[in-house]
């Protein structure tokens, strides 16, 4: 089973749209901005569900389109961290904000947590298996709160990225592990679920939101520590 419920699709497309808006609202300042991500997301969000709903993603080599597509949303997404848009972000933009933004990530949960009881996802993606990711979520608007009122370091926003960071990589090790190219696990689903629409998302925007976030967080840090620019 890779298509879910209707009642499931409906809350995964809007907590989707819901954490594109406030992407546009947290990091993007200024109205010409906030037209230019908005349109920029927009169309990305198209473009994805639109390869999905055309079966045009699959896992057989050569090449495994699926993986060229989230590899793409990667690359643009660390692209746009370390460019000029990812410049005016740390400019304007509250480290504690930065990080709050995050607990979109407990949302992402509550997805899989769901995902896996329709039968579309191993146990071992959710929070019930090897998936800790909803700590990142849980803690970031603590950090941010902490952050807020000067209580703490800017040193406990770098160790907390570091920390998340690499929980988000778990999961995303996992999610690879589960797909048909490593045989998934025993007696679980295959993560083929992403080739289809809405549900290609996760990888293709989801995971790169939280990657956005991650490498702003290391740019300043490196600002910081070192008076690098980038």
């Amino acid at each position: 089973m890779d298509s879910g419920s209707h009642a499931f699709a409906f809350h995964f497309m809007l907590t989707v749209f819901g954490v594109a808006i406030a992407f546009v609202l947290t990091f993007a300042r200024s109205r010409a901005s906030r037209i230019r991500v908005a349109a920029f997301l927009s169309i990305w969000l198209a473009v994805t569900a639109g390869l999905a709903a055309a079966g045009a993603l699959h896992f057989q080599p050569p090449p495994a389109t699926i993986m060229l597509l989230i590899g793409a949303s990667f690359a643009l997404t660390i692209f746009f961290a370390l460019s000029g848009f990812g410049d005016a972000v740390l400019l304007n933009t509250p480290l504690a904000a930065i990080v709050g933004f995050q607990v979109f990530r407990v949302a992402v949960e509550m997805l899989l947590h769901r995902a896996h009881q329709e039968g579309l996802v191993p146990v071992q993606m959710t929070y019930s298996g090897w998936n800790f990711d909803i700590i990142s979520g849980i803690s970031a608007p603590l950090v941010a709160i902490l952050l807020a009122r000067s209580l703490v370091s800017v040193k406990v926003a770098w160790a907390w990225n570091f920390i998340c960071f690499a929980l988000l990589l778990n999961i995303i090790s996992i999610a690879i592990r589960a797909t048909p190219m490593l045989g998934g696990f025993p007696g679980q689903p295959l993560n083929v679920w992403i080739l289809h629409a809405p549900w290609v998302w996760l990888p293709t925007f989801f995971v790169p939101v939280a990657l956005f976030g991650h490498v702003l967080l290391f740019r300043h840090m490196a600002r910081e520590l070192f008076g690098s620019k980038r």
